[in-house]
């Protein structure tokens, strides 16, 4: 799906907190990619962030994909969905594995093809150098 972005394009950033599964990796690349959307992803052991950009449509259906479709707490044992359902509180704020944290526009795209950059510095440091 490509959108005219020649006057502004949409940008959206999000927070995951555990994005070390391969299966999500793929899922947003893949998608992002098809969508024919730009950005980055910052890997850190502490947070990981997702940078997009791309028209309104992209980026509602990217939207859609980054905070219902994907399962972020699909990869729990057994005995840790028993334990996570034991303790309903803490389950409920464990479910934002990925939340929104920014959306704006611009005049122009400021990423390529959509990569993931892995950092094993402090999430600050490492964030201020991607960015």
């Amino acid at each position: 799906m490509k959108e005219d972005t020649t006057e502004e394009v949409q940008i959206a950033i999000y927070r995951v907190k555990d994005l070390t599964h391969p299966a999500k990796k793929f899922k947003v690349e893949t998608n992002a990619n098809q969508l024919h959307m730009t950005g980055v992803v910052a890997l850190n052991k502490e947070i990981n962030i997702v940078v997009v950009e791309g028209g309104p449509k992209q980026q509602k259906k990217f939207k859609r994909l980054m905070l219902n479709r994907i399962k972020w707490n699909d990869e729990k044992t057994r005995g840790e969905a028993a334990e996570a359902s034991s303790l309903s509180e803490v389950g409920s704020s464990m479910a934002k594995s990925c939340e929104l944290v920014w959306e704006g526009s611009a005049k122009k795209r400021h990423f390529g093809p959509v990569k993931f950059k892995v950092s094993h510095i402090r999430a600050s440091q490492c964030f201020e150098q991607m960015l």
